[in-house]
């Protein structure tokens, strides 16, 4: 738990330089909005 505390912290602090990775923000976004309320597309989102 204290390491997805951390992962939040994370997320939510803001990036110095866009990701390479679009992917990557794209699906930590997803696991974020996840995090505050589920919903079935982020479900959705989670498996791709």
């Amino acid at each position: 738990m204290l390491a997805l505390k951390r992962r939040l912290d994370k997320a939510l602090a803001p990036h110095p330089a866009p990701l390479p990775n679009s992917g990557a923000a794209i699906m930590s976004d997803a696991m974020l909005a996840h995090l505050i309320r589920p919903t079935p597309l982020v479900l959705c989102m989670a498996i791709f």
